[in-house]
């Protein structure tokens, strides 16, 4: 998972200014296809949304990450174990581009 979590972090980053307290975090459910290709991802409880333009910008850099980073490097003989994944995504943490 640490691998995973690194290969997806370097396609990471978030407009400029987009974000206010940078104590943000959103979560994703993604599901996974066996050859490592994203096949849905979904903000988990994603009317929190709406509250802040700030938490909408970090989700959508978020989900972007997700999805251009792939194929993503997985063990094959692993895959009922990372089929569906949930993914923090923190503020603090991020490249801002």
């Amino acid at each position: 998972m640490n691998l995973l979590a690194r290969e997806i972090e370097r396609c990471w980053y978030l407009p400029v200014g987009a974000l206010e307290p940078p104590e943000l975090a959103v979560e994703l459910r993604v599901w996974m296809n066996r050859d490592g290709i994203v096949r849905r991802v979904q903000v988990v409880d994603g009317h929190k949304l709406t509250t802040s333009s700030s938490l909408q910008a970090l989700a959508e850099s978020a989900m972007g990450a997700v999805m251009n980073c792939v194929p993503l490097t997985l063990p094959p003989e692993k895959y009922d174990q990372w089929k569906v994944l949930v993914l923090t995504f923190d503020a603090s943490h991020i490249v801002q581009g």
